[in-house]
C-alpha cells in the first residue's frame, strides 16, 4: 500500500464525518502536517505512513502543540502492536488502521485508538489555510511542492498589485495578510526576493528613491514559488528589477 493511497482513503473518511480537510501544510515549527482536518472548534492533524514506527510517534507527538487532536494511520497489522500502542496512550496519540475491505471494492479506516484532547493546543496557525492545501500537493507525498506561508503571501500581493499596479512596498505590505513578522521586515525581504528574481508575476520599478511594483509579462520558464528544504522562503520564475540597483543610503519604502 502507497503512502498516498493510504492518506486518499483517510481523507475519504474524514469528509465522510464531515471534516474540512487540508494536506500538507506547514505548521509554525517549519514541521508538514500530511492531513489536517477541522471540524469546528476542533483540529485535527493525522500523519499517514506505511509503517507505524517510533519515529513516527515521536513526529506525532510533536504535533500535539499545534492541534487538539492527533492521530497516526497506517495499514493495518496483523500483530497487536501492544508497545506502540501503549506509546501512543502515553503521549496521547491516536491511531487509524486502514485495511483492505473484502466485501466492497475499496480499503476502510479504523479508528483503533482515539486521540486524547490536548486543550491547550495552539491552532492560530489554521487561520492561514487555503483552498491551495486541498489540492497543491497530495498527503504522503515525498516531493515538495506543497503550499507553503511564502508561495500564499506571493499568490496575495499579486491578487493585489493587480488590482493596484504601481503601488509601493510600504501600501502593499500595509493592505495584505503575510507570514512575515512585520511589515516592515516584509518589505524589505520580498523586495530582495524580487532582485533575485525569485518571485512570478511581479516587477519593481524604480523612481529615484522610491520603488513601485508593478504585474510583469508572464515568462514561458515562470513557475510556481516553492520553499527551499532550508525553510527560507524562495521562488522560482519571473519577477526583475527595473531601473538599476539600489543605492547605498537608500532602501525599499
Amino acid at each position: 500500500m502507497k503512502e498516498t493511497d493510504l492518506a486518499a482513503t483517510v481523507l475519504q473518511f474524514l469528509s465522510g464525518d464531515g471534516w474540512e480537510t487540508w494536506q500538507e501544510v506547514t505548521l509554525p515549527d517549519g514541521g508538514r502536517a500530511d492531513i489536517v482536518a477541522r471540524l469546528r472548534p476542533l483540529v485535527w492533524v493525522i500523519e499517514t505512513k506505511t509503517s507505524l514506527s517510533l519515529d513516527l510517534i515521536e513526529q506525532a507527538f510533536a504535533r500535539t502543540h499545534y492541534a487538539h487532536l492527533v492521530s497516526v494511520a497506517v495499514p493495518q497489522a496483523r500483530e497487536p502492536r501492544h508497545f506502540a500502542r501503549s506509546l501512543l496512550a502515553h503521549e496521547g496519540v491516536g491511531l487509524l488502521e486502514v485495511r483492505q475491505d473484502r466485501w466492497a471494492d475499496g480499503m476502510r479506516v479504523q479508528q483503533t485508538r482515539r486521540a486524547n484532547l490536548h486543550r491547550r493546543a495552539t491552532t492560530r496557525w489554521t487561520k492561514d489555510l487555503c483552498d491551495e492545501h486541498r489540492t497543491a500537493l497530495a498527503a504522503g507525498s515525498q516531493a515538495g511542492g506543497q503550499w507553503t506561508p511564502f508561495r500564499e503571501t506571493c499568490r496575495r500581493a499579486a491578487d493585489h498589485v493587480r488590482h493596484r499596479p504601481g503601488c509601493t512596498l510600504r501600501e502593499l505590505f500595509d493592505s495584505i495578510d503575510h507570514h512575515y513578522h512585520s511589515a516592515m521586515t516584509a518589505r524589505g525581504a520580498f523586495a530582495k526576493r524580487i532582485e533575485e528574481g525569485l518571485v512570478p508575476g511581479l516587477e519593481i520599478r524604480r523612481d529615484g528613491r522610491r520603488l513601485t511594483v508593478w504585474p510583469s509579462q508572464p515568462l514561458a520558464t515562470a513557475s510556481a514559488p516553492v520553499d527551499l528544504p532550508t525553510g527560507k522562503e524562495t521562488a522560482r520564475g519571473g519577477l526583475r528589477v527595473l531601473g538599476g540597483k539600489d543605492s547605498k543610503d537608500g532602501g525599499p519604502t
